[in-house]
């Protein structure tokens, strides 16, 4: 009986003398340059509970690689996320600390915020050249399902809403 308590105390205690080398590396995401499309403005997140507006800036270039920046007040971190192919991060309140994996995998209201990237394509995709007139599109499946409209006025605006979850996104960008 005893060897066997102190054969799980020393299993137990060599599981915890390891943990600290196991920490998570954090990937590196590029940098936004002169070649990447930024837009500073506004963001109104809307769920069922709660209705937030903070200032953004949303950078990408091309489909892949998407930044968000999401503050409130004075610079509290409300969301930053970061993606790159099949990789993401997300740190804030919004993201209930920090998160990390395959944007596919998110997790909880992660889901939707991970979606971002892929309606932003999509609305540059169908974006005629000049980018004046309103835009409609829409994608996703099942829960994931998203709407997305532009305004054809200055400044920028565009609504993404999320149905199945009640979310909504509403950025009003500078130009």
């Amino acid at each position: 009986m005893k060897l066997n308590r102190l054969l799980r105390c020393g299993i137990v205690f060599g599981l915890l003398a390891t943990l600290p080398a196991c920490q998570t590396v954090q990937r590196q995401f590029p940098t936004p340059d002169a070649t990447w499309r930024t837009s500073i403005g506004q963001l109104q997140y809307v769920t069922k509970k709660r209705s937030v507006i903070g200032e953004t800036v949303v950078s990408r270039q091309g489909a892949r690689e998407f930044q968000l920046d999401f503050t409130a007040g004075a610079g509290l971190p409300l969301m930053k996320l970061r993606e790159t192919g099949a990789a993401a991060r997300a740190d804030g309140v919004f993201a209930h600390g920090a998160w990390q994996g395959e944007p596919a995998h998110a997790v909880g209201s992660l889901t939707t915020w991970m979606k971002l990237r892929d309606v932003f394509a999509a609305i540059d995709a169908a974006r005629p050249p000049g980018g004046t007139r309103p835009v409609s599109v829409s994608g996703g499946v099942g829960h994931r399902r998203w709407t997305a409209r532009t305004a054809g006025s200055q400044p920028e605006r565009i609504r993404i809403a999320f149905p199945a979850t009640g979310e909504r996104f509403v950025f009003v960008f500078a130009k």
